[in-house]
């Protein structure tokens, strides 16, 4: 499946929503917008994960990239739309602390005021 997303601009946040779970089929084309849209945006950053039922390595390790080259920029990695399952994923391998998390993009949105 090639990798297709969705933008949306929430006041300065800027949202980008991969159509599909991200796995190291596509990561390569999301790590490539998603540090684009870091640049753009001087780290004003979400990452909704609604699509993902599930991240696999190659997936975690580009999400901490996206983290670091947010850092910085002096912005936190926000994600939204994280699943019972990504999110577990996330504290199993330890990975929490390097996002905030947020249930929806207006509460990421809130988090740059």
């Amino acid at each position: 499946m090639p990798y297709a997303s969705t933008k949306q601009t929430h006041g300065a946040l800027t949202i980008v929503r991969p159509t599909s779970t991200l796995t190291a089929e596509i990561t390569e084309e999301f790590a490539a917008e998603a540090m684009a849209e870091v640049s753009r945006t001087a780290g004003r950053l979400a990452i909704d994960l609604t699509a993902s039922a599930f991240l696999d390595s190659r997936a975690l390790e580009v999400l901490l990239d996206v983290a670091e080259a947010s850092g910085n920029a002096g912005q936190p990695c926000r994600l939204v739309g994280v699943s019972d399952t990504v999110n577990e994923i996330l504290q199993l391998t330890n990975l929490t602390d390097a996002f905030r998390i947020f249930e929806d993009a207006p509460a990421a949105a809130r988090d740059l005021a």
